[in-house]
C-alpha cells in the first residue's frame, strides 16, 4: 500500500505537481482513501521526505504524537461524547494537524478502540499494584481505605471527565468491535488481580478460603459503581467516610 502511494507521489513530483496537489488528489490517483494515504505514507511533508530518500519521522516521535492524540481525544470525548467529537477538534486539542490524527487513526472508531486499550492499560498497571500495597500495609484496613479514597477522587472529581469517558466506552458496547475490545482489555485486569489475590492468600495476607476470581470480580464491580456514579454527576459529600465504609466491608470478607 505504502509503495503504491509513493509511486504515485514520485510520478507527480517528476511532473512538478506534488507541491500543488492535495492529499485527496494523491489518494484518488492511487485508488485508495485519503485516510489510507495518511495512514501508510503520512502527510504531504512526510511524503516529500520519503520520495527524496530522507529519513522518516523517528518511531519515538510517532509514539509521542500518538500519546498526545490519545490524551486530547480523552478530553474531547469526555466533554462532548463520541458522537459529537470530530477529528478536527482532537487535532486542535493535541496541537497537531488533522492529517497527523488521520495518519495514526484513519477512522474515528479506530481512535475510540485505541483509547479503550490505552485507558485499560493504565488501569491494569494501577489497580492490582494499589490493592496489593493496601493489603500489605501494617494496618490493611487503613491501606484499603486509602485505596478506595483514591478511586473516589479519580472517578468522582469535580469535572467528572474521567468517569464520563468510561461511561462513553460502556455506551458504545452496542458496537460489536468496541464490546470485544473492552472485553479483551478487561480480561488482563481480572487475571492480574486474581493472580495477586491468590499470592496474597499463600502469603497469609488474605483469608485462605477466599476465591481469587470472585474477589477480583467484586473489586472491579465496586469500581464500576464508582465510575457510574461519577459519570452521572452524583458523588458522595464525604469521600473519607465512604472510603472507610467500603474498606471495612471489603476487609471483613477477605481478612485472614
Amino acid at each position: 500500500m505504502r509503495e503504491k502511494i509513493l509511486k504515485v507521489a514520485r510520478r507527480m513530483a517528476e511532473k512538478g505537481l506534488l507541491e500543488k496537489v492535495s492529499m485527496f488528489d494523491i489518494a484518488r490517483e492511487a485508488g485508495v482513501s485519503r485516510q489510507s494515504v495518511y495512514r501508510y505514507a503520512g502527510n504531504k511533508s512526510e511524503i516529500i521526505r520519503l520520495i527524496k530518500g530522507e529519513k522518516a519521522i523517528p518511531e519515538e516521535n510517532r509514539l509521542d504524537m500518538q500519546h498526545r492524540i490519545l490524551v486530547a481525544a480523552s478530553r474531547i470525548m469526555a466533554r462532548h461524547g463520541y458522537d459529537h467529537t470530530s477529528m478536527a477538534e482532537v487535532a486542535k486539542e493535541a496541537g497537531c494537524s488533522k492529517g497527523a490524527v488521520y495518519w495514526h487513526f484513519p477512522e474515528k472508531q479506530e481512535l475510540l478502540l485505541s483509547l479503550v486499550s490505552y485507558r485499560m492499560t493504565d488501569l491494569i498497571a494501577m489497580i492490582p499494584d494499589m490493592f496489593e500495597k493496601a493489603v500489605c500495609e501494617k494496618h490493611p484496613l487503613t491501606g484499603l481505605t486509602e485505596f478506595w479514597k483514591q478511586q473516589l477522587e479519580r472517578f468522582q472529581s469535580d469535572d467528572g471527565d474521567e468517569a464520563r469517558l468510561w461511561l462513553e466506552f460502556f455506551i458504545h458496547t452496542r458496537t460489536e468491535e468496541v464490546k470485544r475490545r473492552i472485553q479483551e482489555s478487561l480480561e488482563p485486569l481480572y487475571t492480574r488481580l486474581a493472580i495477586d489475590i491468590h499470592q496474597l492468600k499463600k502469603d497469609g495476607k488474605l483469608a485462605p478460603a477466599l476465591d481469587p476470581e470472585e474477589t477480583a470480580a467484586m473489586i472491579i464491580h465496586l469500581l464500576n459503581g464508582i465510575i457510574v456514579e461519577g459519570a452521572s454527576g452524583w458523588k458522595t459529600d464525604n469521600p473519607d467516610k465512604r472510603a472507610t465504609q467500603m474498606a471495612r466491608m471489603l476487609w471483613n470478607g477477605i481478612a485472614p
